[in-house]
Formats: structure tokens, C-alpha cells, sequence
């Protein structure tokens, strides 16, 4: 018996792991007791999981007794760059095929004018990956500058968003010293100048919509300087002066707004959660005035 499951998002908190590498480069991940004859694992074999957002929250990873943050996002399509060849791909891990898609790329230097513009147009077949354009290596940039990728529907609606900073400075690596667990460098990628981005004191609005036990913030957020609004941060909290509600399932956060962008997100959580507090909005960031609004 098979099952196809659909996840609309998944979010699992405060994840722990402790990978322990020995010299040899065995590690203590653990070989299944049974081997997969036709090469899936766990529950592959009864369920396809098909899930459209995930993410990995307030982790911590513990590798060589080295401890570090761990929070990953991801999602079931979307524009990737690829920092080898300066490729961007389509990445779909859906089951049906994917028709006239149009993947729109944007180069900005760091006073945010566009020095480059592309878009193309793309079929991905089901659970595949497409090469859709290549990104330029720009002449007379400055030292930082930042690549924005959107996917969209052949009717226009956006799919998904991709943000990058990146440097006119590569980073320079001595392939020839490699050993199984560090490569040295001789050079380092430029991005000091995100050190002198401009504070942007944001405008924004929260709408709360009932649904059920739970519910549904939607955040308005307007970028009215001519500066980049770098890593826009999303909280709710219990009240003004109150904590952050946990758990929140956000449609997106960490983001970046260009200079004049609007744009409004989804935040669900438990009524529960709030103690019988109105729900508040923070925002802050990279270059962000903290504020907060009810």
C-alpha cells in the first residue's frame, strides 16, 4: 500500500544534533538496522512526503565539540544562484510538471541602481532542475552588491524569492592544501560594506484575522528610503512590552526590502499563546529601526 502526503509546512524547534567525526572520517550516524532493497529509506517506501515549506528553528549543531546556531528554511520550488558557474536554476521537488515559468533576476550595487536585468522562461518537469540564465560577472561594481531572484506563475504570481549579497572580491582558496575537513584560504570575499548601510525606520501595519483557535497576523511592511532594508527580523509578542509568541509559523521572514518595496506576510499562532495579551508587532534588522506596533 502507498500513500502520497502533501505538507503545506513543516517546522520543527529547537532541533539538537551532536555528529561526531573521527579521524578516519567515520562518524556516528548510524546504519540502519535493515537494508532498503529498492534504496529509500525510513517511510519512503510507504509514504512520498511532499512537503512545500520547511524549517529548522532555534537549533544546535555540536560537531567536533564545536557548537553552533542551526536554522534552516527551505521550500518545494524555487530560483536558486549557483555560486560556481553563475547559473541560476529552477529547483522543483513537485509531482507535476511545471510549464512557462518566468525567473526574473536583478543586479543592484550598493547605492541600489539596477546594473542588470534578465528574465527568461522555463519548463521543469516534475521533481527536476533547470538552468534558466547566467549572471554576468559586473564591471566597475562596488565592493558589496546584491542579487534579487523571483519565480513567477505563468500569470504573474510570485512563487518564490531569493536574496543575495555578494562580493566583487572572491574568496581564494588553496585547493592544494585540502585536507578531509578544511580548505585555507589566501583571500577573503569583501562585505564590510554592509557595515555602512544607511538605518531604515520602516512603515509598518498588522491586521489580525480569527481563525478558529488560532490566529492569522498579516504584516504590511513599506520601505519609503532609498536605502536597503537589509534582514528584516518579524516577531509577535504578547502585548508591546511583552515576549515573543511561540510557536509562530511564519510565511517568510528574514527578508530584504528595495527602496520603495511594499510587501505583506502571514503569521499563524495558538490564541493560547497570547495569555489573553493583544498581539504586537516587532520588527528590526540588519540597518532597521527596532519598532513596534499593535
Amino acid at each position: 500500500m502507498t500513500q502520497d502526503v502533501d505538507i503545506a509546512s513543516a517546522v520543527v524547534r529547537e532541533p539538537k544534533i551532536n555528529l561526531i567525526v573521527a579521524a578516519d572520517g567515520s562518524t556516528n550516524i548510524p546504519e540502519p538496522k535493515i537494508k532498503s532493497i529498492s534504496g529509500k529509506i525510513g517511510l519512503e517506501p510507504i509514504l512520498d512526503w511532499k512537503i512545500g515549506r520547511f524549517s529548522l528553528e532555534n537549533g544546535e549543531m555540536l560537531i567536533a565539540e564545536q557548537k553552533s546556531g542551526l536554522n534552516v528554511r527551505g521550500e518545494n520550488l524555487h530560483a536558486q544562484f549557483s555560486y560556481d558557474d553563475r547559473s541560476v536554476a529552477v529547483v522543483s521537488s513537485r509531482r507535476e510538471p511545471l510549464p512557462g515559468l518566468k525567473v526574473e533576476a536583478q543586479l543592484f550595487d550598493m547605492d541600489m541602481k539596477e546594473r542588470f536585468s534578465q528574465t527568461a522562461t522555463v519548463d521543469v518537469p516534475a521533481d527536476g532542475v533547470v538552468r534558466s540564465l547566467t549572471i554576468p560577472e559586473p564591471e566597475n561594481i562596488s565592493a558589496t552588491y546584491f542579487l534579487r531572484l523571483r519565480l513567477l506563475s505563468p500569470n504573474g504570481q510570485i512563487l518564490s524569492r531569493n536574496f543575495y549579497w555578494l562580493s566583487a572580491k572572491p574568496d581564494v582558496l588553496q585547493w592544494e592544501k585540502t585536507e578531509w575537513f578544511f580548505t585555507p584560504m589566501t583571500g577573503y570575499a569583501d562585505y564590510s560594506a554592509l557595515e555602512a548601510l544607511p538605518k531604515v525606520a520602516l512603515r509598518p501595519a498588522l491586521h489580525v484575522q480569527a481563525a478558529g483557535e488560532e490566529e492569522i497576523g498579516h504584516v504590511t511592511l513599506d520601505n519609503p528610503s532609498k536605502t536597503l532594508a537589509f534582514l528584516v527580523r518579524l516577531r509577535i509578542l504578547r502585548g508591546k512590552k511583552g515576549e515573543e509568541v511561540l510557536p509562530v509559523f511564519w510565511e517568510d521572514n528574514y527578508f530584504s526590502l528595495l527602496p520603495g518595496e511594499r510587501r505583506t506576510v502571514a503569521a499563524r499562532y495558538s490564541r493560547k499563546d497570547l495569555g489573553g495579551a493583544k498581539p504586537a508587532l516587532a520588527i528590526d534588522g540588519w540597518n532597521i529601526s527596532p519598532a513596534t506596533v499593535q
